[in-house]
């Protein structure tokens, strides 16, 4: 894999993070909404980080 595109990889996941924070503000089910957020985090930056 090339060093541009792990570059772009690494910035997605930090679009990911700080949107699960910026979710985690604003929805009633904070409980609820971290562990649907965090395993879609976990799984998109397992697929696109290999």
């Amino acid at each position: 894999m090339s060093k541009k595109y792990k570059k772009e990889t690494k910035l997605l996941c930090n679009f990911f993070t700080l949107f699960d924070i910026f979710c985690k503000e604003r929805i009633i089910n904070v409980a609820d909404n971290f562990l649907q957020t965090q395993y879609m985090f976990i799984i998109f930056c397992y697929i696109f980080a290999l």
